[in-house]
């Protein structure tokens, strides 16, 4: 079983750092000071998002999506945790 999983988060440069949203996840936004630290809060934020669900949303291709000008998407991969 492949515990490995990803979603694309599409990121907005701010005046200082970065706020991100994650669109397949409604409502599941965070943001960071620095590249690092937004990608790091990206993947937790995912999985605190998912904390306790059995069954995830399946991820959108980052070809689907629509981003703005200024904004970018970023695959964030994270492990899957066992709920059982």
């Amino acid at each position: 079983m492949n515990d490995k999983m990803y979603y694309v988060a599409i990121f907005h440069p701010e005046e200082k750092g970065y706020s991100i949203s994650i669109p397949d996840l409604n409502g599941c936004f965070t943001q960071g000071d620095t590249m690092d630290e937004a990608l790091k809060m990206t993947k937790e934020a995912i999985e605190l998002y998912l904390e306790g669900e059995d069954v995830y949303p399946t991820p959108s291709a980052i070809e689907t999506l629509q981003i703005d000008n200024d904004d970018f998407g970023v695959i964030v991969k994270f492990n899957k945790k066992c709920n059982k």
